[in-house]
């Protein structure tokens, strides 16, 4: 009895190689022509034929058939086959075999049977092998199957996008997209061929190219060494060209939903007219999350002076971990807060760069300067609330709005805050307290010289006549004219001292580049005082002794020249300092050591102001001129004005008309009750010796420098 074992089908290419087994047929064109639809496809049928009977079996038939999934025989032949001695058995090949025409995808059958009879039904044993059977219809997956169903390990999923686990196919603009593929030519006999991954909106511009792959029938196109086979796919990644990655990484319109479909194009390279695209993945662009943009310098100080000019520096990094950006705004946001709340907000353009490629930063120098009026000059009255006015919070932020190096927009970024608390230093505190302790002693005195004028009947106005008594009055007979030149003359000094201090308050300490002019320092608050200290004796019984109180203010005037000359000198010292100039540094460092000599000797507590103020103000309160008569005058000025009889004696009397003006203007607004003159002018010497102590505490650091 004669049986088919070991059933086995191939394809001949146009070298005449065969390659078996095969995973599916395409009955067209399995040899290099011209179009890829000639239909020349063949197939080699083993098979062997066994006598499994004890005796010989002498010559006979086999039948080969090709057979459709209905059953319907597609092509038929009878093969001879030799005797076949007990036992024994036979391999036979058959072909080259035509592939037969179909006009659908179907299931090819090949049946071999034993025995058969030429013209009677076949009877004999059989064998088949059946395997998909596709039709050449212009679906160019007629040619390629996707991965490779031989790959062991990878049956169908080598090829597509390599991206990282849990990406959902998403890239960002910019990103580097890795790619595996391999292709498994299961129809076509080729030669070389080239492979472009192209998107399908611009598929003239391919975004991975190989040429001069081999890709044998029934072969995978893959990675392997030369004469290896393959057992991995190609693992690369996309060279999107120049050209097109504007277009490929940017939301280019409102309707862009940022799909891109990727094609996988095969082109034969061998004349054979080869060129089969069909879908390979889909990626979804997405803008990315950004990451830090924005770190403030350590340089930003927590504390700053009033009219200081401190850093707020810091740098700017590109937020994009695969782009470039294009800042298109940038701004430096100033909030100033009063106890947690909102006062004003400023918006400061920035300058920014051009442009920030992957992992750029930009270091950005900035810089503010506060520089609030926190009292009036003239009138030495806080413009602010106690809280508000010697110290302000100011919160910084910057906002950044940008765009990538594709164009995509991105929202808006606002940077962590860091906040500079800025105060009026001690110093300058105490320089305005010092200027308002002054002034009220300007005032008082100024008062009391209109008293005298009053006692002494030198103006007769209605309004003033019952501020002073005739007791008081009788004391001033025959000085009053004098003793009142003279009180003025210690107004118009306090007065202008006051002034002086009140500008030095005001004033920054930056530095003077003017250090080789050989110039004396400038006086910014310069005072004098040139009341003469002569005793005023008249008939009543009263002398006026101005000495101590004259004394007092020249020690507060050298003081307070010393003070500015210091205060010049070390803005001409810092700057010489900056500039490095040895010469500068040494006259400006003696210019210093001397004014601090003079302010010493004058703060001296032996024989400088603290041992004369005391004095000097129990003179000026002795002064015959009642409290409640300076109330009262004050009162009468402050509701009807400073009498122009006032205003004639003081032009007629040759006194500054810079001090008289200034009396007029604040007057008004001269505190009530305003005090004794004794006690203004202790409170003015307390304050400046509490800023002689800040000097010499800091002098040994501004002479070590």
């Amino acid at each position: 009895m004669l049986t088919i074992t070991g059933l086995e089908v191939g394809i001949l290419d146009s070298a005449g190689k065969e390659s078996r087994p095969i995973q599916g047929l395409c009955p067209f064109a399995l040899h290099r022509v011209n179009t890829p639809w000639t239909p020349k496809g063949q197939l080699m049928v083993h098979y062997t034929v066994a006598n499994t009977s004890g005796d010989a079996a002498p010559r006979s038939l086999t039948r080969v058939s090709l057979l459709n999934t209905e059953g319907r025989i597609l092509w038929w032949h009878i093969y001879s086959t030799e005797a076949i001695a007990a036992g024994a058995s036979l391999d036979q090949t058959q072909g080259p075999i035509p592939m037969p025409r179909i006009t659908a995808p179907d299931q090819l059958t090949v049946r071999v049977r034993a025995d058969a009879h030429r013209g009677q039904a076949d009877i004999g044993p059989s064998v088949m092998w059946s395997s998909p059977l596709s039709v050449a219809t212009g679906n160019p997956e007629v040619y390629f199957v996707v991965g490779s169903p031989t790959f062991p390990d990878h049956p169908h999923d080598w090829f597509g996008l390599d991206l990282p686990e849990g990406s959902n196919n998403i890239v960002f603009p910019g990103q580097d997209v890795p790619v595996q593929w391999a292709l498994h030519n299961y129809c076509r006999d080729l030669g070389a061929v080239g492979v472009n991954i192209t998107w399908d909106q611009q598929a003239a511009l391919p975004l991975l190219v190989r040429n001069g792959l081999q890709a044998p029938l029934q072969g995978v196109l893959g990675d392997a060494p030369s004469g290896q086979v393959v057992t991995r796919p190609f693992q690369e990644h996309l060279d999107i060209p120049v050209g097109l990655k504007a277009a490929f990484f940017s939301f280019s319109s409102g309707d862009d939903t940022g799909v891109r479909s990727l094609q996988i194009e095969v082109i034969g390279q061998d004349g054979s007219g080869i060129n089969s695209r069909f879908a390979f993945n889909t990626l979804q662009l997405a803008l990315e999350n950004v990451g830090s943009w924005w770190q403030w310098s350590d340089d930003v100080p927590a504390t700053a002076n009033w009219k200081d000019t401190y850093p707020i520096d810091g740098t700017l990094s590109n937020p994009l971990h695969f782009a470039g950006v294009k800042p298109q705004e940038m701004e430096l946001i100033e909030t100033e807060l009063a106890r947690g709340t909102v006062v004003a907000v400023v918006r400061r353009q920035l300058s920014w760069p051009d442009s920030l490629d992957v992992g750029v930063s930009h270091s950005m120098a900035m810089s503010a300067r506060q520089d609030w009026d926190w009292f009036l000059p003239v009138f030495l009255i806080p413009a602010l609330p106690p809280d508000d006015a010697f110290a302000k919070t100011f919160r910084y932020q910057v906002s950044l709005n940008f765009d990538d190096e594709f164009g995509n927009s991105y929202e808006s970024l606002l940077s962590d805050t860091v906040d500079v608390s800025v105060a009026v230093s001690l110093e300058k505190q105490l320089y305005y307290f010092l200027a308002v302790a002054l002034l009220v002693l300007g005032i008082i005195l100024l008062i009391m010289t209109i008293c005298v004028l009053v006692a002494g009947v030198i103006i007769t106005v209605a309004a003033l006549v019952g501020t002073v008594t005739a007791e008081t009055a009788g004391l001033w007979a025959g000085i009053a004219g004098l003793a009142a030149a003279a009180l003025a003359g210690l107004s118009a000094t306090a007065l202008a001292f006051s002034q002086a201090a009140a500008q030095v308050a005001q004033d920054p300490l930056g530095p003077d580049f003017s250090y080789l002019t050989n110039q004396a320092a400038t006086l910014v608050g310069s005072v004098t005082s040139a009341v003469s200290g002569a005793v005023l004796s008249g008939p009543g019984s009263y002398q006026f002794d101005p000495g101590a109180i004259k004394s007092t203010l020249d020690l507060i005037a050298k003081i307070m020249n010393a003070m500015d000359v210091m205060k010049v000198t070390r803005a001409r010292l810092r700057a010489a300092r900056i500039d490095g100039s040895a010469q500068g540094i040494d006259e400006q460092l003696s210019a210093y050591q001397d004014a601090f000599g003079v302010m010493e000797r004058a703060a001296d507590a032996t024989n400088g102001l603290p041992s004369v103020v005391a004095q000097a103000a129990a003179d000026l309160d002795a002064i015959p001129i009642p409290q409640a008569s300076i109330e009262t005058m004050l009162e009468r000025l402050q509701q009807d004005g400073v009498p122009n009889a006032v205003h004639d004696w003081w032009v007629n009397s040759n006194l500054p008309m810079d001090a008289y003006d200034n009396f007029v203007q604040v007057v008004p607004r001269a505190p009530t009750p305003i005090g004794s003159p004794g006690a203004a002018l202790q409170k003015a010497s307390d304050t400046l010796m509490r800023i002689v102590r800040i000097v010499e505490e800091e002098t040994p650091a501004i002479l070590a420098g």
